[in-house]
C-alpha cells in the first residue's frame, strides 16, 4: 500500500526543514580535539559541521498517532490499513569526508529506547560515517524516543 502511493505520485513525501547548523571543518592542521599528535587529522575531523533538522510526513498505519497504539483495521492476509498521514521529526547529518569528498552512501541510524534522533550526532556514528563518508539519516522512532 505505501509503496503503491509513492508510485502514483501524487503523495510524495513532504518535508520541511526548520533549522541548519553549519561549521567549518578542521585543517590537517589543526590539533584541536586531538587525542595525540599521530591522530590530530582524523580525530579533530570526527565532527559534525552539518546538520539539517525537519520534519517529514510519513503514512500512518496505526489507529492513533503517538506511541502504544496498535495497526489500524486489518486486510484479510494481514496487511495494515492507511489511517492517514504523520509528522516525524528527523535529522541528517555530514560529517567533513561527506562535504569534502561526497557521499558513498547514507546510513540510516536507528536511536536507543527513550532516545532521539540526536544521538545519531555522538560517538561512534560520527566516527563511522567520517571513515565511511556516509551521510546519516536519523528519525525519532514513535514509541521509542523521549
Amino acid at each position: 500500500d505505501a509503496l503503491a502511493r509513492l508510485e502514483g505520485g501524487d503523495n510524495d513525501p513532504s518535508f520541511s526543514i526548520d533549522e541548519v547548523e553549519e561549521e567549518s571543518c578542521p585543517t590537517p592542521d589543526d590539533k584541536t580535539g586531538a587525542r595525540g599528535p599521530e591522530e590530530a587529522y582524523g580525530a579533530a575531523k570526527w565532527g559534525v559541521p552539518r546538520k539539517v533538522w525537519g520534519t517529514v510526513r510519513v503514512p500512518s498505519y496505526t489507529t492513533s498517532p503517538g506511541p502504544g497504539f496498535g495497526l489500524s483495521r486489518v486486510f484479510a492476509g494481514g496487511v495494515p490499513i492507511y489511517s492517514g498521514e504523520v509528522e516525524v521529526r528527523f535529522v541528517v547529518s555530514l560529517p567533513c569526508a561527506v562535504l569534502e569528498q561526497g557521499a558513498k552512501g547514507i546510513l540510516q541510524f536507528g536511536h536507543g529506547l527513550l532516545a532521539h534522533r540526536g544521538e545519531s550526532l555522538q560517538g561512534y556514528v560520527v566516527e563511522v560515517a567520517e571513515n565511511s563518508r556516509m551521510a546519516v539519516l536519523a528519525l525519532d522512532w514513535t514509541g521509542m524516543s523521549r
